[in-house]
């Protein structure tokens, strides 16, 4: 039945009610599947820029428009669940998915791969701040720390095993089969969520930034665009410095815009709280490491240390199973010494994962040279993510939980976005080089190194700007 404006929704589900089990579930079924094809097409980086004979500038761009569509329209997708209900948000964002899938999966060339890629991205935009509004606005507040580290730990599970699924669909039928996959899972949460997942509140009142939502796809596109075309075209390139230019302007012009409509795309109530915006900033520089950092640990075990897709893959298990073990501890280290310790701490990991993972070379010996950062990076995540996540989300009012899901996801996905765009180039990966083991090798270290950099600015705004207190409470204001 579809959602009503006038129809009481469903609220204070306990997690341990069959409706609250379907309700995390249907959640996790559409996140998931956007997280699971990320890292699935991360390992089949090389094989469709072989196949397709795409240049790193071009791979980027597969890579970089799906967060850029993420990074930009996250808030408008939990604006809109707010307004027309989270479950009819929900299915629209899965529908576009599937559809955008089928589009990737008979790509002839790049272009269509990265439209497809884009699209891809549109629904995901709809369908991640939605399922993390689902668990703000129905299950019980008791329960919604300990639903939202669930809703993590499975998340990262599935980006986790990604490459390991994605390094099998590749060897068993090629790299179009990553996108094929998202069809079964699609009409699976489709079906689920039709069914299961109970009515939201909506609002009718609600009215849409879009010229914040304008201003803000102009500088995070025009600031990728600079960041992927400068290492070829150089700095001084004048598309280069007119794209840094328009971004640099459509940012600063989004910011100051913000201040007027009566219902921004960035509540400024919100972006005021220390706290909020501090968990954003963590948000995005973990997830800056957790894009990039796969993406070329993936390349780099099977260019240069001659690893099989699935066995390059199965690399990363290790970091699935920590997420799903440590995600729900991170709430009771939240509630026991405070948000700078647990997360502070939890990312100076994350650095020395990154780090460790640094040493990778010719034939890697995976228990000494890729195991011990694998462990590291996956405890630093599971640690970091989800008490940061709980912090952003708990800033906000329930009514305007899609809201402050989408901001939330905004800032994640422009890191990872940012990162994909910058580091490589930063690290000298430009042209064909990625395909080269002779190339890809020395700048791998430069590149790992520099996400340890990034990871490190996570910990000190976490140590400087959350509470020490064990004694923190998240308010409702």
């Amino acid at each position: 039945m579809p959602d009503s404006h006038t129809e009481s929704p469903s609220v204070g589900i306990r997690m341990r009610s069959r409706a609250g089990r379907w309700t995390v579930l249907t959640a996790e079924l559409g996140s998931g599947m956007a997280l699971l094809n990320v890292m699935m097409v991360s390992i089949a980086v090389p094989h469709f820029g072989a196949d397709l004979h795409a240049g790193m500038a071009e791979v980027q761009w597969s890579v970089s428009v799906y967060m850029l569509m993420l990074a930009t329209l996250s808030a408008i997708g939990g604006a809109l669940g707010d307004r027309y209900g989270l479950r009819r948000t929900f299915m629209a964002g899965i529908t576009l998915f599937l559809g955008a899938s089928l589009f990737c999966g008979f790509s002839t060339d790049m272009v269509m791969l990265v439209i497809g890629r884009g699209l891809q991205g549109c629904g995901a935009s709809l369908v991640i701040p939605c399922s993390l509004a689902v668990l703000r606005q129905l299950i019980d507040p008791v329960d919604q720390s300990r639903a939202i580290g669930l809703w993590y730990a499975l998340g990262g599970v599935l980006s986790a095993i990604g490459p390991s699924v994605g390094g099998w669909l590749i060897e068993l039928g090629g790299w179009r089969w990553i996108f094929f996959a998202n069809v079964p899972v699609a009409v699976a949460a489709l079906a689920v969520a039709w069914l299961r997942l109970p009515l939201t509140a909506t609002h009718k009142a609600h009215r849409f930034d879009w010229t914040g939502t304008c201003l803000l796809v102009a500088a995070l596109g025009s600031l990728t665009y600079a960041a992927i075309s400068a290492p070829a075209s150089g700095i001084t390139a004048a598309p280069v410095l007119l794209c840094l230019s328009v971004g640099l302007c459509a940012l600063l012009a989004f910011l100051r815009y913000e201040r007027r409509p009566a219902e921004p795309l960035v509540p400024l109530p919100l972006m005021r709280s220390r706290i909020f915006a501090a968990a954003c900033v963590v948000v995005a520089c973990m997830c800056a490491a957790q894009t990039v950092v796969p993406m070329f640990v993936l390349l780099q075990l099977q260019s240069v240390a001659g690893y099989a897709p699935a066995v390059a893959g199965a690399a990363l298990i290790p970091t699935s199973l920590l997420i799903l073990l440590l995600s729900p501890v991170s709430a009771a280290l939240l509630s026991r010494i405070g948000p700078r310790l647990t997360v502070g701490s939890a990312a100076l990991l994350g650095v020395a994962g990154v780090l460790l993972l640094a040493r990778i070379g010719s034939h890697a010996f995976y228990p000494l040279e890729v195991l011990p950062g694998v462990v590291l990076l996956g405890a630093g995540l599971a640690l970091t993510f989800t008490p940061s996540m709980s912090i952003a989300v708990h800033a906000a009012p329930a009514h305007n939980a899609g809201i402050a899901s989408g901001v939330v996801n905004t800032a994640q996905r422009a890191g990872g976005l940012l990162g994909v765009a910058a580091v490589p180039a930063l690290a000298g990966l430009t042209g064909s080089r990625y395909l080269e083991p002779d190339r890809l090798g020395p700048a791998f270290e430069t590149l790992m190194v520099l996400c340890g950099a990034v990871v490190a600015v996570g910990a000190l705004v976490a140590y400087f700007a959350f509470p020490p207190r064990s004694a923190y409470e998240f308010s409702r204001k």
